[in-house]
């Protein structure tokens, strides 16, 4: 591009100095995100060169934080929204949020509601939904 080469080894160097240049403003949003009354978390896998991952999101009304971590387990949680959060978890079923022993409100996550609303105990079929048409 423009007659620029980069090696992969000077891309992962610039990115460790903006992390590095960054981390303030990540540390100030962390802050924020736990001095909210309410915080909305999710993990999901990111599976990278057969190394399995997970991104985190911590979410307020007015703030989306994201961070990879190579572990699912509840110390990220913890040090996500910290030890002393007071405000409201909201979050799946998934283990890994009871480390949080404070307020929690529990919703299943979007796929297994998905999942749930298919099966066929949700569904009701037009013959059992309605009683016809009217004349």
């Amino acid at each position: 591009m423009h007659g620029v080469t980069l090696s992969v080894g000077e891309i992962v160097e610039l990115l460790h100095r903006l992390k590095e240049h960054m981390q303030p403003h990540l540390d100030a949003l962390k802050r924020e995100i736990r001095a909210s009354p309410a915080i909305q978390a999710d993990e999901t896998g990111w599976r990278e060169d057969g190394i399995n991952g997970y991104i985190w999101a911590v979410s307020t009304p007015t703030i989306r934080y994201y961070e990879y971590h190579h572990s699912r387990g509840g110390e990220v949680v913890k040090e996500l929204i910290g030890e002393d959060f007071g405000g409201v978890l909201g979050s799946d079923f998934y283990a890994g949020y009871n480390i949080h022993q404070g307020l929690h409100q529990r919703m299943p996550g979007f796929i297994s509601y998905a999942m749930d609303m298919t099966s066929k105990s949700s569904i009701r079929t037009m013959s059992n939904s309605c009683d016809g048409p009217r004349r």
